[in-house]
């Protein structure tokens, strides 16, 4: 990395650096559960399509399928299970933080560019504390706008003192980060989990790397 500034590369959060995925299906079976409905777990899951339903109407939605009271008091704390309790599952990828060590102590600037409320993020933040290498974190809510937006890239890029020609978004979204990104100017990496981009079934443009992991997304950052 001699002879060109360091690397900035942005992260996503969820199913990026943390396994959202796990942490909210396991919750989806201990709610199902709570009710004798055990083989709802499935149902939960894919009604909350890895996050994106809006928490309201994924609420009244599980309200409905259990037969539970659906009024306005209801629907806020479920809202607010939907939101926080997941939350206590998740957990940083094997070996990923001390992967983000060896690449803070490297030379390479980290920082995280996420979707989502400020406190159900932070909670995270605070349960992992994988941001504590991170030179900023971009949380949507906090600065009003949300990827695939190019105006949050802007933002993390001037909090973060970041160069786009020397800037990447790391992440597990097809739109959010990879096309966003993209559209912001920088080189992107997707994290597949298992898929593979020229098998998802659409025309858009492919990220500049792809991998499995996080990891190995990583890895072949570097090696670039």
């Amino acid at each position: 990395m001699t002879g060109r500034p360091p690397p900035l590369l942005l992260l996503d959060l969820d199913n990026t650096l943390v396994d959202r995925a796990g942490a909210f299906a396991r919750w989806a079976e201990l709610f199902a559960a709570e009710h004798g409905r055990e083989d709802e777990a499935a149902f939960i899951v894919a009604e909350d399509r890895n996050g994106h339903t809006p928490r309201p109407q994924l609420a009244a939605r599980v309200l409905e399928r259990f037969g539970l009271d659906a009024g306005p008091s209801a629907v806020k704390r479920m809202i607010d299970r939907l939101l926080y309790e997941h939350v206590d599952f998740v957990e940083v990828y094997d070996g990923l933080a001390e992967h983000l060590d060896v690449l803070a102590d490297d030379g390479v600037r980290l920082a995280i560019l996420s979707n989502g409320p400020v406190e159900q993020q932070g909670r995270k933040l605070r349960r992992t504390g994988i941001d504590r290498r991170m030179v900023d974190t971009v949380i949507s809510e906090g600065v009003g706008v949300k990827k695939p937006d190019e105006r949050i890239f802007r933002i993390a890029l001037e909090r973060a003192g970041g160069d786009p020609a020397d800037t990447w978004m790391v992440g597990d979204d097809p739109v959010n980060d990879v096309a966003g990104g993209r559209a912001a100017g920088l080189r992107t990496a997707w994290v597949g989990h298992g898929t593979v981009w020229s098998e998802r079934g659409d025309a858009a443009a492919p990220p500049t790397v792809e991998a499995a992991t996080t990891r190995e997304v990583l890895d072949l950052i570097l090696a670039r």
